[in-house]
């Protein structure tokens, strides 16, 4: 059974997480808030494993999971096989933006097929992008840049493929 994360549970995740950002604590049923501050969850529980298939295609070799604020946890299983973030072969573009985010792509390659777990829109999937890449420390210009090459041009590959389809 997959689930289907929906725009408002998204926004609500968004005040979570402006929330934490705050250094404001959770609240309460009753919209009171709790003692002490949040933390920010958001981060990579595994190490990104993988093997070269054939000319710029990869498989995981161990599930890589990835902790959430907005979708919670997201795990990319054994196996599944990307091209890390589709970078244009221009020179300039390459240099600038390839060979950069390797787990924050696989993350997003996953969630961009039609049968991931949770399933996600694609802005959602687009967001979490830009999420990892803020957690790993990716500068401004990069994840920036990356993002919005993601919500330019991503409309081609998103739901195109599931899970377990080759590249």
């Amino acid at each position: 059974m997959t689930a289907t994360i929906t725009r408002s549970r998204w926004e609500a995740g968004h005040e979570i997480h402006r929330r934490k950002i705050e250094g404001r604590g959770e609240t309460d049923q009753a919209g009171e808030e709790k003692e002490g501050k949040g933390e920010e969850v958001s981060k990579f529980l595994t190490d990104l494993d993988v093997k070269c298939i054939n000319d710029g295609a990869w498989e995981l070799d161990s599930t890589l999971c990835y902790e959430s604020d907005r979708l919670g946890l997201v795990k990319v299983p054994l196996g599944f096989q990307t091209d890390f973030a589709s970078v244009p072969r221009l020179p300039v573009f390459f240099t600038l933006f390839g060979d950069r985010a390797h787990r924050e792509a696989v993350l997003h390659d996953y969630l961009y097929r039609s049968d991931s777990i949770p399933v996600a829109l694609r802005f959602q999937a687009d967001n979490l992008f830009l999420e990892a890449m803020t957690e790993r420390g990716k500068g401004f210009f990069v994840r920036y840049a990356m993002y919005w090459g993601v919500r330019l041009g991503g409309w081609t590959a998103y739901h195109k493929k599931k899970v377990r389809d080759p590249l």
